[in-house]
């Protein structure tokens, strides 16, 4: 674990790196010079960086779902393309041969569970 650190005359603020992407970085305030003493001010300090974390927290797990969502939908729209890649295929064979009469579906099942089936 790494870290690096800002300071803001009164105190400073440490961005300790996380090993795992899952626990992500945590931030952790040292008070300087005068406000070091009170227990007050450390305790608010720490109840600040508490929430901080929180807060990175709850985003990082955010963009996480946001990431996998897109992930999803991109397979969908690959899956979408080879279909009207498959479709048009079909329907070129079938204006060529007009007294066809099997039945011409394509059927695909998304990731989601949600199944599509497309007649023609």
């Amino acid at each position: 674990m790494s870290s690096f650190c800002v300071s803001f005359g009164l105190f400073q603020v440490h961005r300790k790196l996380a090993s795992s992407s899952f626990n992500g970085d945590m931030y952790e305030t040292e008070l300087l010079e005068q406000f070091s003493d009170t227990d007050a001010t450390k305790e608010f300090f720490a109840c600040l960086d508490q929430q901080l974390n929180k807060v990175n927290m709850f985003y990082r797990t955010k963009e996480k779902e946001f990431m996998d969502r897109g992930d999803s939908l991109k397979k969908q729209m690959e899956i979408l393309l080879v279909l009207k890649s498959t479709f048009k295929e079909q329907q070129s064979k079938a204006g060529s041969s007009h007294g066809s009469k099997e039945d011409q579906s394509i059927s695909s099942t998304f990731s989601t569970g949600t199944q599509l089936t497309l007649s023609f």
